[in-house]
């Protein structure tokens, strides 16, 4: 029972990376992400036929991916995250590369805007007023 639930379930991590990622992602395409053969990883979604070895690259592949390797593996998950909860310490380091992208646009916004409109028009953006009005300045959020 266990085999074929833990198959399923990886099977369905495929299928929801896949959607994370906003590309299909065919065996052969994640089994060369993981470090797998595509018959190795297809035997491992259709219920564990394959080797040890194999199933802990392939949950060691999915948690580098943010999936709980829990999740995977226990019988009853119902209690248990798919996806590994984001430690504080990530989170913040996460918000303040934001944080500094934004400054950086805003920077680029405040000081060029004027030869941005002006290389739209170029393009052939005639409307661009309609966009963003010559009267108007492009406001951000203030930086956290």
């Amino acid at each position: 029972m266990i085999k074929e639930t833990v198959g399923k379930r990886l099977l369905y991590l495929r299928k929801d990376l896949s959607r994370r990622l906003g590309e299909d992602l065919s065996v052969l395409e994640l089994a060369q992400r993981a470090g797998l053969e595509h018959y190795t990883l297809a035997r491992l979604e259709n219920g564990l036929k394959g080797s040890t070895e194999s199933l802990v690259t392939l949950v060691r592949y999915y948690r580098k991916q943010g999936y709980n390797s829990d999740w995977i593996l226990e019988e009853d998950n119902q209690q248990i995250p798919m996806i590994v909860p984001v430690s504080k310490d990530a989170l913040a380091k996460d918000l303040w590369v934001i944080n500094d992208t934004l400054l950086k646009v805003k920077a680029f916004f405040d000081t060029e805007q004027e030869a941005f409109v002006g290389q739209l028009r170029k393009l052939g953006f005639q409307n661009v007023n309609q966009i963003v009005p010559n009267d108007e300045k492009i406001v951000l959020p203030d930086p956290i």
